[in-house]
């Protein structure tokens, strides 16, 4: 009797022991998942905030693109701007593949452009306008007074990144409260020293004009591709101002 209970005890404790070999390897993989899936975790959020600031980089860096500038044409003054100064609002409106023919010599049809907002000051000391920020129902902040200065292109780049084409410039102005836009220019070219050129005056505050190119030799730098406009902004009861909103494309190789 006294042998069964002593076999009995054994497979017991053989049992036991068994029993907790596999909870203790339960909880060693339970703690290995959970360290994996941390570490996983961090991971994850470290490339996601990575991407987050390359991603805020390249937004700020093509804000930082385009060149604005204001002169008074009764002193001359001139008077450069960017998307950080009070006032001034930039918001790209192209730099992406469009839809277009994939063919022989082209990638598809890109277009890039900006949406430029520039603060005029109103020098009529009579005036009832005041230059106060608001808040537009799009979201955008928006000054009571000033011009919206619109400019994009539309242009193909070879397969190879030898060559580019210009195929279409467009854009518009509008102004606000006291301004009236009495005279416009539009230029733009595929290349300062290789490229095309095209100049035009427009009647209106919208334009678009289609080139019809051929391809040319690719340029980068200050010879890159490059498009800009100006307008003449009379502001009521006295003083004049030119306008002007300037970039480079196609200079990413």
């Amino acid at each position: 009797m006294m042998v069964k209970n002593t076999k009995v005890i054994f497979w017991v404790l053989i049992f036991i022991t068994i029993i907790l070999f596999k909870l203790k390897e339960r909880m060693f993989y339970m703690k290995l998942i959970t360290s994996i899936s941390l570490a996983t975790l961090t991971l994850l959020f470290s490339v996601n905030t990575i991407i987050a600031d390359d991603s805020e980089k390249e937004s700020t860096d093509d804000l930082e693109n385009v060149e604005i500038s204001i002169t008074n044409n009764e002193t001359g003054e001139v008077t450069h701007m960017d998307s950080k100064d009070e006032g001034v609002e930039v918001e790209s409106t192209g730099n992406a593949n469009s839809d277009g023919d994939i063919g022989t010599l082209s990638n598809s049809s890109k277009t890039k452009g900006y949406d430029v907002f520039i603060p005029i000051p109103n020098e009529d000391e009579n005036s009832d306008s005041e230059q106060i920020t608001t808040q537009s129902t799009s979201g955008r902040t928006e000054t009571s007074g000033g011009v919206t200065a619109k400019l994009n292109v539309d242009y193909d780049v070879s397969i190879d990144n030898e060559q580019v084409r210009l195929n279409r410039v467009f854009g518009s102005w509008d102004s606000e409260n006291y301004l009236d836009i009495i005279g416009r220019e539009v230029t733009a070219h595929s290349g300062s020293l290789t490229g095309n050129k095209i100049n035009r005056t427009p009647l209106y505050n919208r334009f678009s004009y289609t080139t019809g190119w051929d391809y040319n030799d690719r340029l980068v730098g200050d010879l890159a591709p490059r498009a800009w406009s100006t307008a003449n902004v009379s502001v009521q009861g006295g003083g004049s101002f030119t306008v002007e909103v300037e970039f480079t494309y196609a200079d990413d190789l």
